[in-house]
């Protein structure tokens, strides 16, 4: 099984091997989550990160992490290697040499993102076979089972080329127009609404013409920007709650950015609610999911709809290293009869949108 998934070198695994041998000093650019996470990766690998780059003053004054932040004034005067540790490495890298070019031979771009128990995807998705093969098969069309199989080929190799030759146009994620088609009477759940931007994107979609929307956010000052986004259109219900597999309270990490997510050691407590729970007796056509890893316990909260209303479902895929095949085995095992989509919309690992449609 899996003849098509091929065993290669770890592209991200080479450099990270070179970076032990380095002798000059590591710095990482960008004092965010995703450099974090970078951060922790080599100190797990035994190797030393100098400072970070980045160009907030109050991290500059405190440091990240117990590490030095510096402004990026700093790369003319200092040597080392500049590992790129944000979001939009190909963007960032065009900022870097705009400051000093002479620093080209100094950047390096390894792909960690998503990184889960290391680097062995190979191993894993060979454990994992049958289920991976389940979900070739129901994707129903060969352009869907290209970004399928290319996004695993990546997981094996970090080679980013071949999420490059799959990648479509970001402005038409969630509501691709070659894959999902809308009535003028849809019932829209926007889970993971963050400031308003898939609400508005929907609402243009189908020009204006749906019943309602409701949209969950629970990060205050996201929600307070998802309201004045919803001000503008009609029939909008904006809730501050998580959803999930069952009705409570957890914790929750707040950043007033896009990753603000569901976590044991957040800084605050939200109410979680169910699909099930808030669609009781009431009509849903359409969900949105972009939820920070919550996709798979949003669908578990979600059986009694999806047994009995089928709505469509365009889903992040990307957030667990087993969403791209356990999200789709999930609702076919609720509800026989969807086909099934999968596209690409960032240069990244991230963006990963599987369709579920009527």
């Amino acid at each position: 099984m899996l003849n098509w998934l091929r065993r290669t070198d770890n592209q991200s695994e080479k450099i990270l091997e070179q970076l032990k041998k380095a002798k000059e000093p590591v710095m990482l650019f960008g004092a965010g989550n995703c450099g974090e996470l970078y951060l922790h990766i080599f100190r797990d690998n035994g190797i030393k990160v100098s400072c970070f780059l980045d160009d907030d003053v109050d991290k500059q004054k405190m440091g990240f992490c117990g590490v030095p932040v510096l402004p990026l004034s700093y790369l003319s005067a200092g040597g080392g290697q500049i590992v790129i540790s944000s979001y939009g490495p190909d963007r960032l890298e065009q900022r870097l040499l705009s400051i000093d070019k002479a620093c080209a031979s100094r950047i390096v771009k390894p792909d960690f993102y998503l990184w889960e128990d290391g680097f062995d995807y190979a191993a894993y998705f060979s454990d994992h076979a049958e289920e991976i093969e389940a979900v070739d098969a129901l994707l129903a069309a060969e352009k869907s089972r290209k970004v399928f199989r290319n996004l695993l080929q990546y997981k094996v190799s970090r080679d980013r080329s071949l999420i490059e030759a799959v990648r479509d146009d970001a402005s038409l994620q969630y509501f691709d127009p070659e894959v999902i088609t809308f009535g003028r009477d849809e019932v829209f759940l926007d889970l993971g609404a963050y400031i308003g931007d898939t609400v508005e994107a929907f609402a243009k979609r189908v020009g204006g013409q749906y019943q309602s929307i409701v949209a969950l956010e629970p990060d205050k000052r996201n929600h307070e920007k998802l309201i004045k986004v919803a001000d503008g259109l009609h029939d909008v219900t904006c809730l501050p709650y998580g959803i999930g597999a069952e009705e409570g309270i957890t914790r929750f990490t707040a950043e007033a950015i896009w990753t603000s997510a569901v976590d044991e050691s957040g800084d605050l407590e939200i109410e979680i609610k169910t699909v099930d729970g808030l669609f009781a007796g009431k009509r849903l056509t359409l969900i949105k999911a972009d939820i920070e890893g919550m996709e798979k316990p949003m669908l578990q909260g979600a059986r009694k709809t999806i047994e009995e209303q089928m709505p469509q479902m365009t889903l992040s895929a990307y957030h667990r290293k087993e969403d791209l095949f356990a999200i789709i085995n999930i609702i076919n095992s609720y509800r026989k009869g969807y086909k099934f989509y999968m596209r690409q919309y960032s240069e990244m690992p991230l963006e990963s949108v599987m369709y579920a449609v009527r």
